[in-house]
């Protein structure tokens, strides 16, 4: 009976694996739809700013009657086949249940022929790619039996473009300034309880001490008095585009023999970064420049620190995946044994105007979580292999 139990669950667990396999596949859909979104071909859209309008209903061509099983209408936004290239994780498949050309849903309502209307404001997290709309029909089974979409069959017409959101948000700024105020008022009621407590004169001098200390890291090293001594040279070409995780720069530096010997002396560290270029920090304080270097936003990316010596360095650097899409410079910092910035040098002129390149970010799913699947998906499969086993030997 035990045995005969265990291949009673096993069949089912089989017979539920391969019913899942089943399912409806596009090229057996009527395109019985007509869709049409407000982007004009070739638009660009902000993500977590601009709008789409969408509007669908019943193609007036197909005899009368045709949608009498339609229950449901699911729209969503789809990538174009530019946009796929390269990324299984976007893959078109005829098995809709396997396809990820639609995978960001805008709305889902009950079946109606005619005046329906959607605005959608384009999510946050949707990554940047060229997209257009699709809009399924659903039966009762809440199976697809019909579609329509914006663009035609080759899906090369009427295509717009999502620019995804990089870097920080205005809500991490709101959230940082919040919890400085809350510090800030929290020390004066300390500040204030002790005060009030005269026996107590030791906890006042360590509050008082307390902030001297934090007024004393307000000061530090000024860009404007360091002096322009070493010479950098990055090897991409001003306009180049790099791929984030992908593409590599190689930075060579060394001290600006035109100027006295010695003038390096005070030299122990360099120091090189990645920096933003002005056109990328525009109405982003989080990258914002400051001339006292300790507040500086604009080179928070590092690339290399070593001891210094004054010719003969070159490194290269692959850029990093979580580099965000900005265009950037290089620049090269000499550090004293103090640790205090006290020369540099870089690859653009003083306005950060020349000698400029781009980094394209990632966005989207990576390698590694389609291997992450995949190693689960066979970890499920060899576990129930081994339950079947198990169970055959009872």
């Amino acid at each position: 009976m035990e045995v005969s139990a265990g291949f009673q669950v096993v069949s089912l667990l089989l017979f539920c694996f391969a019913a899942t396999s089943h399912g409806v596949y596009f090229s057996s859909l009527k395109e019985t739809l007509e869709v049409i979104a407000s982007p004009t071909n070739g638009q660009v859209l902000k993500a977590g700013e601009d709008n789409i309008t969408v509007t669908w209903g019943f193609n007036q061509t197909w005899p009368a009657g045709t949608d009498s099983d339609y229950k449901t209408i699911k729209v969503k936004l789809c990538y174009a086949p530019i946009s796929q290239k390269d990324r299984k994780w976007r893959k078109t498949e005829d098995h809709l249940k396997k396809d990820k050309t639609c995978s960001h849903k805008i709305v889902a309502r009950p079946y109606a022929a005619s005046n329906n209307s959607f605005t959608w404001t384009v999510e946050r997290d949707i990554p940047s790619a060229t997209y257009f709309v699709r809009a399924f029909a659903f039966n009762a089974q809440e199976e697809e039996v019909a579609y329509g979409q914006t663009t035609d069959a080759h899906k090369s017409t009427n295509l717009f473009k999502v620019q995804a959101i990089t870097g920080r948000h205005v809500s991490l700024d709101i959230a940082s300034v919040c919890f400085s105020a809350f510090s800030v008022v929290t020390l004066a009621g300390f500040f204030y309880k002790e005060k009030r407590n005269s026996d107590d004169n030791k906890k006042i001098s360590t509050v008082i001490g307390y902030l001297d200390s934090i007024a004393a890291t307000s000061h530090g090293v000024s860009f404007s008095s360091l002096k322009e001594t070493l010479e950098v040279i990055a090897s991409p070409t001003n306009g180049q585009v790099l791929k984030a995780g992908e593409d590599n720069i190689t930075v060579t530096w060394r001290f600006n023999q035109t100027l006295s010997a010695g003038t390096d002396s005070d030299y122990k560290t360099i120091k090189v970064k990645l920096c933003y270029a002005p056109i990328s920090q525009k109405d982003r304080k989080w990258r914002k420049t400051e001339d006292l270097l300790k507040k500086d936003k604009s080179c928070t990316h590092k690339i290399v620190a070593g001891p210094y010596a004054a010719s003969n360095n070159s490194f290269t650097w692959t850029v990093k995946r979580d580099i965000p899409s900005a265009t950037y410079f290089v620049r090269a910092y000499a550090l004293n044994a103090q640790e205090e910035e006290v020369a540099y040098g870089q690859t653009t002129n003083a306005q950060k105007s020349t000698n400029l390149f781009e980094v394209q970010a990632i966005t989207g799913r990576h390698a590694s979580l389609d291997i992450a699947s995949i190693c689960f998906s066979a970890f499920s499969v060899v576990s129930l292999a081994g339950f079947f086993y198990m169970e055959k030997r009872k």
